[in-house]
């Protein structure tokens, strides 16, 4: 599996600022500020461009070759670069000062425009690369979930089927309510189909060696973290304390807080910002860098958070905000049986 081998530090993507004091909001995030406002421009504009259909095409292919087909006329016809002159002698003189490098972006340029138009199109995009088959991969994982469920009904179904033609007497309803149901090894079967499910998902698009993570932490009713219930895989346990993740601006203690996804692009550089929801407390561990989403599980009649899931990859910037929606629609199918185990762990306690 793409996940069975811990691999070496690597270079991180990107800068990276050279120390670790919290830099300026203002430095940091200046470009940031401004992405969802061109976002919403950009879906605003991507129908209007499908419904110009050829036009469009045409005016992007004007776009592209315009410019380094004009460059190259001024610097080879003559009669073309005084034209150019006598319409904007500014411009004719910029060009005639700068030859070099005039003739070096006539020849940049179709590659610049591409990488502009791949940057813009990527901000409109909502569904990550390599996403598009989550109903397949969803149902197969909630396939094995179940079957895992209906094998412990099966065999105490016929094992009661047995007792009847045997006239022997079957085991009580308490004791078959209490086998059938193991809600606390149905929550670890989840957890594990929920990494399965993100696993197959970002093998189809990552072609290196990844670490994956699936934690889920019990929060009690005071909304502090009582355990990290389960984690998959098995030897990738929690390294930070109880104690630790108990801190009132961890990412789990902010997802409880607000009741809401909670998704950490960086957590390298979300330790360095000035109110970080992610703080590492081994220092061995001082350079990892990953992403991380944390996902509350509130059980309504309660009006209370009873769980949260975090999920962690080792390649920072993975998980994007904008992909939120396609986050929430994998984790509502575990959210809601995570739910169902919850009220039967409670039922549990009551038969027992």
């Amino acid at each position: 599996m793409a996940t069975s081998k811990q691999k070496p530090k690597r270079n991180f993507r990107g800068v990276r600022p050279a120390s670790k004091k919290a830099l300026p909001q203002n430095d940091r995030y200046s470009f940031q500020s401004i992405k969802p406002a061109l976002r919403k421009i950009l879906v605003w504009v991507a129908p209007l461009l499908k419904k110009l259909g050829w036009f469009a095409k045409l005016v992007g292919a004007a776009f592209l070759g315009a410019p380094a087909f004009l460059l190259g006329h001024y610097y080879e016809i003559e009669p073309f670069a005084r034209a150019v002159k006598k319409i904007s002698p500014e411009l004719g003189e910029l060009l005639d000062n700068n030859v070099l490098i005039g003739v070096t972006l006539s020849g940049l340029w179709i590659f610049i425009a591409i990488n502009i138009y791949k940057y813009l199109k990527s901000l409109t995009q909502t569904v990550p690369d390599g996403w598009s088959d989550i109903p397949v991969t969803l149902l197969k994982s909630l396939d094995n979930i179940v079957g895992a469920k209906e094998q412990r009904f099966r065999k105490e179904f016929v094992a009661h089927i047995v007792n009847a033609e045997k006239k022997e007497e079957s085991a009580s309803a308490q004791a078959i309510f209490k086998k059938i149901t193991q809600p606390t090894e149905q929550l670890n079967e989840l957890i594990k189909g929920l990494y399965t499910t993100i696993n197959a998902l970002l093998t189809k698009e990552q072609a290196t060696k990844f670490i994956l993570r699936v934690n889920l932490a019990a929060i009690g009713p005071n909304g502090h973290i009582k355990s990290i219930f389960c984690h998959y895989p098995s030897n990738h346990s929690v390294r930070s304390s109880i104690e630790s993740l108990n801190r009132p601006t961890s990412t789990i203690r902010t997802a409880v807080a607000t009741k809401q996804m909670v998704i950490i692009e960086s957590i390298l550089d979300e330790g360095k910002s000035l109110h970080p929801k992610f703080i590492i407390t081994d220092q061995s561990r001082d350079e990892d860098d990953g992403s991380l989403i944390c996902y509350p599980i509130s059980y309504e009649p309660l009006n209370q958070v009873v769980f949260v899931v975090s999920i962690f990859i080792d390649i920072p910037y993975y998980f994007k905000p904008k992909y939120r929606d396609i986050y929430r629609q994998i984790l509502k199918p575990f959210e809601l049986r995570m739910k169902l185990e919850y009220a039967l762990l409670g039922l549990q306690g009551v038969t027992e």
